[in-house]
C-alpha cells in the first residue's frame, strides 16, 4: 500500500482493520494499491502468521505475506538490518521504529520474530518486522561472550552443517597463518580458518581466544564474526607430514603441514605467488599471498621442502598461460604458504626433464602414428583384395549359373525334345500289327533306351538348374533334393527344412541351394555312409545349416588343400558362404562321420 499520502498515512497503524478503496497498479515485486479513501474498522487479531520452513514451498507463493521466522543473530549489519541464520540458511530481520544502536544487543540471541517477507529487497529473504513488539527471544545471548565454555576444533568440524545456525562457539589455539581477511589457529585436535571484516590483529605464532559463529564458506567450515584476545600461551604447534595417499575428507584442512614435492611451474598472479607441484602421482599446489614476501627463482624440475597451512577448498586463481590450468582447476590441496622461509629447495632438477621425456614421447608417438598408418594402408589394401576377390568369385559363379542355365534350357527343349519324338515314333510302331518278332524286340529296345535318355537328360537338367527352385521356391527345392538322394540312393536321408522362402534374393538363394546340394551330392558320392540328416532353421536374423552323415569321414585340411575345382567339393561350398557372409565349420575325422554346419545372416525386410 503506497503511503505517499501523509493524511492517510497517519490514519494507519499495525493491528487496524481497514477497508482500502484506490487504484492498484502492477508493482516490482507484489501489486500496489494507491488509497483513496480509507475506512476504520478497529482493531483485530493480526493474521495467522506462515511458519513452515522457506524451502518447504514455492517462495513467490510467500512474497509479502504475514511470516514466523526463527534464527541466531551474527550481526547487525550498516543497512539497519540483523543477519539472523536458522535452519533453512541466511535472513534478514529489518525492526521497525527501534534504532540501529539497539540491535546490538540481539547478537547471538535466538530470536523468534512475525512479519511481513519480501524476497527481492536484498541477497536474501528480508522480514519487515514492524517493531520490538513482534519478536520474542527465546535465547539471550551471554553476557560475557568469553564466559561460554571451550571448544575443540575437531568437536567443530564434526558437527558440520549442524553448527552453522547455532550460537557463537569459542576455541583456543595457536595462529598458524595470516593474510589480509583471514588468520588459522590450530589446537591439538585441528585447525580452522577464521574470516575477518578488517585486517587481523594477530600475529603468526601468538595464542588466541575467538569466539565466532561456525560458517559454511562452500563446503568447508570457518568462523566469522569474530572475537579475539589473547590467551596464555600453549604447547607450540609442530608440522605434520602430508600423507598424500590418503584419500582428502577436508577434515585435515587447516592444519600446518610439510612436504616434499617436484617443482612443475613457478608463476605469479594477482593474489600471489602460486607453485604447482607433483609428489606420488598427485597434483596440487603451494601459494604464497600478496604482501607476504617473494619466493626466489626455482627451476621446474627442483626438489622442495614446503611448510604451510593445508587449505583444501581453495583454488588457485587464473594464472598466465595454459600450462598451470590443471593446478587451477584441478587441484584439491593448496597450502599455504607463510613466508619464503618456508619453501627449501632439496635438490636441483635431474638431468633427464620433463622436456625431454615430452620430445622422446613425441619422436615415439610419431613413429607409433607412422605405423598404424601404415598399417592401416596395408588393412585397406587387403580388404580392396577381398573385396575384389569376392567380386571376382561373384562373378565365377553367375556365369556358371547362367552356363547352367543354358545347357539345361537347350537339353530340354532341343536334345530332350528330340529324343520324345524318338520314342513316340518308337511306339507307335510297337503298336502296329508286325509278324516280324525280331523287328518288334527291336523297336521295344529303342523305346526303353529312348526312355532312359530322357531320364538321364531331365536329371541332368535338374541338376543344372532345378525348376523346383524357379516354379516352387528354395524350401520345396531343397526338400527335393533330399528326397531324390534318399529315393535313388542306398543312403537313408532324414530331413528336416523350416521355411525360407522370401528371406534371401534369387541370386544368394542359389547359393544357399548348392551349399546343400553339394554336401548332399559329396555324402552320395565320398561318404560311404548309411544315414544322414539336413536339418535347416530359420532363426532371428540367419538361417542355419546342419548336414551330418555317419560315413568314413575324412580329414578337412587335407580335402581343402587337394580339391582345385571352384564349383565343386568343399572349395566350392566354402567360397559360397564366404559371398553370403556366412560361417562354416566342418568336423570330421577318419572313421567318425562329418558334421557341417553353416550360418548365413538375413536382413530383415
Amino acid at each position: 500500500v503506497s503511503l505517499q499520502n501523509q493524511s492517510i498515512k497517519s490514519q494507519l497503524k499495525v493491528g487496524q482493520d481497514v477497508d482500502l478503496g484506490g487504484a492498484l497498479e502492477p508493482g516490482k515485486y507484489v501489486p500496489v494499491l494507491t488509497p483513496l479513501t480509507v475506512l476504520d474498522h478497529g482493531w483485530h487479531f493480526m493474521p495467522v502468521p506462515i511458519v513452515q520452513p522457506l524451502g518447504s514451498s514455492p517462495l513467490e507463493n510467500r512474497q509479502g505475506k504475514w511470516t514466523e521466522l526463527e534464527g541466531v543473530v551474527h550481526s547487525v549489519n550498516t543497512n539497519g538490518t540483523l543477519s539472523v541464520v536458522g535452519k533453512d540458511g541466511l535472513d534478514y530481520f529489518w525492526v521497525g521504529q527501534t534504532p540501529s544502536n539497539n540491535l546490538a544487543r540481539y547478537v547471538d540471541a535466538k530470536l523468534r520474530a512475525r512479519g511481513v517477507l519480501m524476497l527481492n529487497l536484498l541477497d536474501a529473504p528480508v522480514l519487515l518486522i514492524p517493531s520490538r513488539s513482534f519478536i520474542e527471544v527465546e535465547e539471550v545471548s551471554p553476557k560475557n561472550p568469553f564466559g561460554i565454555p571451550t571448544r575443540s576444533i575437531a568437536d567443530l568440524l564434526s558437527k558440520g552443517v549442524e553448527s552453522t545456525w547455532g550460537h557463537r562457539v569459542r576455541v583456543v589455539g595457536e595462529v598458524t597463518y595470516l593474510d589480509a581477511q583471514t588468520f588459522f589457529i590450530q589446537d591439538t585436535s585441528g585447525g580452522i580458518a577464521i574470516k575477518t571484516i578488517h585486517q587481523p590483529t594477530v600475529k603468526v605464532g601468538e595464542t588466541v581466544e575467538v569466539v565466532a559463529f561456525p560458517t559454511l564458506n562452500g563446503s568447508a567450515l570457518t568462523l566469522a564474526g569474530e572475537l579475539v584476545r589473547p590467551a596464555p600461551s600453549v604447547k607450540p604447534v609442530k608440522s605434520k607430514d602430508l600423507d598424500l595417499s590418503e584419500m582428502f575428507s577436508g577434515k585435515e584442512s587447516g592444519r600446518l603441514v610439510h612436504v616434499s614435492a617436484t617443482l612443475l611451474a613457478h608463476q605469479t598472479n594477482e593474489t600471489g605467488q602460486v607453485l604447482e607441484l607433483q609428489e606420488q602421482q598427485r597434483v596440487f599446489i603451494a601459494t604464497l599471498a600478496t604482501g607476504l614476501g617473494n619466493l626466489p627463482n626455482m627451476v621446474p624440475g627442483s626438489r622442495l621442502r614446503v611448510t604451510g597451512v593445508r587449505d583444501d577448498q581453495t583454488t588457485a586463481s587464473p594464472l598466465d598461460g595454459e600450462k598451470f590450468s590443471k593446478a587451477q582447476f584441478m587441484a584439491s590441496l593448496n597450502i599455504l604458504l607463510r613466508g619464503p622461509q618456508d619453501v627449501t629447495v632439496l635438490s636441483g632438477p635431474p638431468w633427464w626433464t620433463w622436456k625431454k621425456t615430452a620430445m622422446l614421447v613425441g619422436t615415439l608417438l610419431t613413429v607409433l602414428v607412422v605405423a598404424l598408418l601404415w598399417v592401416n594402408l596395408l588393412q585397406r589394401r587387403l580388404e580392396r583384395q577381398i573385396a575384389a576377390q569376392l567380386a571376382f568369385s561373384r562373378h565365377v559363379f553367375g556365369k556358371l549359373e547362367e552356363e547352367r542355365r543354358r545347357i539345361a534350357i537347350n537339353l530340354h527343349d532341343s536334345l530332350g525334345q528330340m529324343l520324345l519324338v524318338i520314342k513316340n515314333h518308337t511306339l507307335l510302331a510297337t503298336l502296329s500289327p508286325s509278324e516280324e518278332p525280331d523287328l518288334r524286340n527291336r523297336l521295344d529296345e529303342i523305346s526303353g533306351t529312348t526312355t532312359q535318355a530322357i531320364e538321364e537328360v531331365r536329371r541332368i537338367t535338374r541338376g543344372l538348374r532345378p525348376y523346383q527352385l524357379d516354379r516352387l521356391g528354395l524350401t520345396q527345392a531343397i526338400r527335393a533334393s533330399i528326397s531324390s538322394a534318399s529315393e535313388n540312393g542306398t543312403i537313408l536321408f532324414a530331413g528336416r527344412v523350416e521355411d525360407i522362402d522370401g528371406i534371401f534374393d534369387k541370386k544368394n538363394e542359389i547359393h544357399v541351394y548348392r551349399i546343400v546340394q553339394e554336401a548332399i551330392n559329396n555324402i552320395v558320392k565320398h561318404s560311404a555312409a548309411t544315414e544322414a540328416a539336413v536339418v535347416i532353421k530359420k532363426r532371428e536374423m540367419l538361417v542355419a545349416i546342419s548336414i551330418r552323415d555317419n560315413g568314413k569321414g575324412f580329414d578337412p585340411d587335407k580335402k581343402f588343400i587337394q580339391s582345385q575345382d571352384l564349383g565343386f567339393g568343399l572349395n566350392g561350398i566354402a567360397e559360397r558362404v564366404r559371398i553370403l557372409g556366412g560361417i562354416l565349420a566342418i568336423d570330421s575325422r577318419p572313421g567318425s562321420g562329418t558334421s557341417l554346419t553353416v550360418e548365413v545372416p538375413f536382413k530383415v525386410v
